[in-house]
């Protein structure tokens, strides 16, 4: 599982005995079939975090219930939301633990970009919006998709979660300036 491997424990909802665990993943492919021990893996390491929520992007997983249904079986223990596209290089899953959370409905984007949660807190039975993204890599589409996610945000979320796809200087990301990158032929000493 590679790029992102986050996993953090929070508090968001106002005392200790109600944090919540998240794990945050890009896996590049679970859906393709050459790929298929990839969901075996991801199932088997999903116990060695033990989070309440996880989260995974560009699952490549396409609109296809077959392979819902063969993700879902090996990850029974999570309630997920899925936000499927039509070209395999995108994609988001959103799981929560059925035995801390009760998801109560879902937002998905068509394009398989976004998703927006809302769950249930069994325990304290506060509600908690998730918003989890997978912006796009270039800079044009970028800007746009974060233009057009702010109308999201009226759903309050409590946790804006993803891979942004972002660089640390704004005019990267509006496409205005490309980095270049120096090569020295010897050390700068």
């Amino acid at each position: 599982l590679k790029h992102q491997e986050i996993h953090k424990t929070y508090n968001i909802m106002g005392n200790k005995d109600n944090s919540i665990s998240i794990l945050n993943l890009n896996v590049q492919g679970l859906g393709l079939a050459r790929r298929r021990y990839k969901s075996t893996f991801f199932a088997a390491s999903l116990p060695n975090y033990n989070p309440d929520i996880f989260i995974i992007t560009e699952n490549h997983i396409v609109i296809n219930n077959q392979e819902i249904q063969n993700f879902s079986k090996f990850i029974s223990q999570y309630g997920c939301v899925y936000t499927l596209g039509t070209q395999r290089r995108i994609g988001v899953i959103c799981g929560v633990k059925k035995s801390k959370f009760k998801i109560i409905d879902y937002y998905p984007d068509a394009e398989g970009r976004f998703v927006v949660m809302r769950a249930r807190n069994i325990q304290s039975g506060n509600n908690i919006h998730i918003l989890r993204v997978y912006a796009p890599t270039r800079a044009g589409e970028r800007v746009q998709f974060w233009q057009e996610i702010g109308n999201f945000t009226a759903y309050n979320p409590h946790l804006v979660i993803g891979n942004c796809n972002c660089v640390i200087r704004p005019v990267h990301a509006l496409g205005g300036e490309m980095r270049h990158v120096h090569i020295r032929s010897k050390p700068p000493y």
